[in-house]
């Protein structure tokens, strides 16, 4: 019965070097590659972001010695304007707004319990700017990172995940259905609601969590590649399935 179907396969397949069946390949071929290429662009885009969210952990003090233009890390002065509490389930977060000289907010900040205690209003606060934008909060020996989380490079490597991971299964489809691991049945439509759920959420919330915390690269990389071949292979064993 095995032989029977594999044969039956092989024959409804045609021959695998007839002309249309080469261009079939060919055709399957660049759809994979261009699934790739826009998997690589998504992650590309991931680790570019990474660097400029943490570029001002390297940039130099502003100063005599830094060139006209050139990025640097600038500090000012602020005092705290407004406490403020907020109850989760995870438990209380704790802000602090401050406020510049002038008396305009600079912005509010989450800091931890003990940085909250010690800040009574009117405490002075030093801040660090970084191209226009506040990137840490210190005071009385605490430190806190304001939060620098880019949603439209997370909404970037969402995108170009979940394209480039619908082109991949699609591409790879006919291989499989050849080589009896596919069925044909299943649909374009299918893969890419398929492909939504698989490579959209996960990317989106690994990439926001990412960022906040300042994971690295070297770090996050090999996991996120490692997941997304399992979920490769999971949503192509889903599909086969049905």
């Amino acid at each position: 019965m095995n032989v029977r179907r594999r044969d039956t396969a092989r024959s409804s397949g045609g021959s695998p070097w007839s002309p249309g069946a080469v261009v079939a390949q060919l055709v399957c071929g660049v759809i994979v590659l261009a699934g790739l290429g826009l998997v690589v662009l998504g992650f590309r885009s991931f680790v570019l972001t990474y660097d400029e969210v943490t570029a001002y952990r390297h940039a130099p003090v502003c100063g005599a010695m830094v060139a006209s233009g050139a990025d640097c890390l600038r500090h000012e002065t602020g005092r705290v304007a407004e406490r403020s509490t907020q109850g989760r389930h995870e438990g209380t977060v704790y802000r602090l707004a401050v406020a510049g000289e002038t008396g305009s907010i600079f912005g509010v900040y989450d800091v931890d319990e003990a940085f909250y205690d010690d800040m009574p209003l009117g405490s002075a606060v030093e801040l660090a700017v970084f191209r226009g934008r506040v990137v840490e909060v210190a005071a009385a020996g605490h430190r806190a990172r304001a939060a620098q989380v880019p949603l439209r490079a997370c909404l970037e490597l969402t995108v170009l995940g979940f394209l480039g991971s619908s082109l991949v299964i699609h591409g790879t489809r006919p291989a499989l259905t050849r080589l009896g691991l596919g069925k044909p049945t299943v649909g374009l439509f299918r893969i890419t609601v398929g492909s939504a759920v698989f490579f959209a959420v996960p990317p989106l919330f690994g990439s926001v969590m990412a960022l906040q915390l300042h994971v690295p690269p070297a770090v996050v990389l090999p996991l996120a590649v490692l997941g997304w071949a399992g979920l490769m292979v999971l949503l192509s064993w889903l599909i086969r399935r049905e």
